[in-house]
């Protein structure tokens, strides 16, 4: 029989055990790792996480892919990482048509491609630089949204703009684009941050030289750079200081552009082959089912409500009238709406001049068109809970506080829509073989 003394020593030894502090920190950590989810919960973060997920995925699978024009990109970037005087002589004998002479006016990209192009490969380096405008144009989303009505409105903003099928299908690809969406967004938000106001100087000049880099980013920078230069005539001095800006990085581009011919072939080619070619009757345009497609609202298709459509006599497919009801709505209720219609003819304008009538270009719309469907979603859904609300009083009673949030069910929509868009651009025939995907790149 043990005496007491060597209890006590047993005792102490078993408080001294590793075991019982590590499971100490496990209930710690527990402790802490629920308090988080809670209270990311609370702020309405977590709902979000499923369409994120799908945007990162999308991004991951197309990173560095190559479409028909970046080999053009391509060789531009390995120009700026080993400068050579052949390529700059062999631009002067190349066709107006070539790939590589009309993409002279999108070197932004490349360039910043051929920062890292020593260090990695041609794919990652295009990967990295488009993921970061990826990312960058999320955020600035994200700030309109917040801008325009509140955070939670943000996230969703954000969100739709991350996981929409354009940001899937060329988000971290060899292309300009994501450079385009982001400048497009960023014009607006410094619309709608200084709207009216006296800027400083330096604030003004910045501004300048921030969008004449969207000018050598992607053609929509156009609109972008119109757009800020107009809201910016509302101060004289603003605007002079704004165009000082823009000049200073414009002028040595400018030059060189003289110095090779390329300010020459690019004129002819816009001039000859965009803007006359604008004036021709069109043969297709921004059709309903492309506007559509590029701010997909197709998870609507899940709800059986192709019998009301009928009832009505609507022979629109369900896609196209739920997305023209979005539209409606959200300019109709959309409290700020003053800032986007002032962006709306430049937009516009691009999209006619440029031919843009693909899906693929109609993105460039994004910051006239996705607000207004999320707020139309939001309008639609609380139309919804109130007719529910009246046929059946309990759903009023026993609704938690979060379902009675309407942006609670938009989070929902855009998380299934994310899945929709990614299952539709990898054409997968089911959520299983998604499933399968992400175990693969796992």
């Amino acid at each position: 029989m043990l005496n007491n003394s060597t209890v006590r020593e047993i005792e102490n030894l078993k408080r001294s055990t590793p075991y019982r502090s590590i499971s100490i920190r496990i209930i710690g950590l527990t402790h802490v790792a629920r308090r988080t989810l809670a209270g990311l919960w609370k702020r309405d973060i977590l709902i979000w996480v499923p369409a994120w997920v799908v945007g990162v995925i999308g991004l991951l699978h197309g990173f560095g892919r190559t479409y028909p024009d970046s080999y053009s990109y391509v060789a531009w970037a390995r120009f700026f990482a080993d400068p050579n005087s052949a390529f700059i002589i062999g631009l002067k004998g190349l066709p107006l048509g070539s790939s590589t002479v009309i993409v002279a006016s999108r070197l932004v990209v490349p360039f910043l491609a051929s920062l890292l192009i020593n260090w990695t490969s041609v794919s990652w380096s295009f990967g990295i630089v488009n993921s970061v405008f990826w990312i960058g144009g999320s955020l600035i989303s994200y700030y309109i949204g917040k801008r325009l009505i509140s955070r939670s409105f943000g996230l969703a903003s954000a969100t739709f703009y991350a996981a929409s099928t354009p940001m899937l299908a060329y988000g971290s690809s060899i292309v300009t684009d994501p450079a385009g969406y982001f400048f497009i967004g960023l014009a607006l938000y410094l619309g709608l941050s200084t709207l009216g106001a006296q800027l400083s100087s330096k604030r003004a000049f910045a501004e300048g030289s921030v969008m004449a880099i969207s000018l050598l980013a992607n053609p929509v920078g156009f609109a972008a750079f119109s757009y800020a230069a107009t809201v910016r005539c509302s101060a004289r001095r603003s605007l002079a200081l704004f165009l000082a800006g823009a000049a200073l990085v414009l002028a040595p581009v400018i030059i060189l552009g003289v110095v090779t011919g390329l300010i020459g072939k690019l004129f002819d080619f816009w001039i000859r082959h965009k803007l006359i070619g604008a004036s021709t009757p069109m043969t297709g345009g921004p059709a309903l089912d492309a506007l559509a497609w590029t701010f997909n609202v197709s998870a609507v298709e899940m709800i059986p409500i192709n019998r009301l459509l009928a009832i009505f006599s609507m022979s629109l497919p369900v896609t196209i009238f739920f997305f023209v009801l979005t539209v409606l709505l959200g300019f109709i209720y959309l409290p700020q709406k003053r800032e986007l219609f002032l962006y709306a003819p430049f937009l516009l304008a691009y999209v006619f001049l440029a031919h843009a009538w693909i899906e693929r270009y109609l993105f460039c719309l994004w910051p006239l068109l996705l607000p207004a469907i999320l707020v139309g979603l939001r309008e639609v859904l609380l139309i919804l809970g109130r007719v529910a609300s009246r046929l059946i009083p309990q759903i009023r009673r026993r609704t938690p506080p979060i379902l009675a949030d309407p942006l609670f069910f938009v989070a929902v929509f855009l998380d299934v829509q994310a899945l929709v868009n990614l299952r539709d651009y990898l054409g997968l025939s089911s959520l299983a073989t998604l499933l399968e995907l992400v175990q693969n790149l796992v």
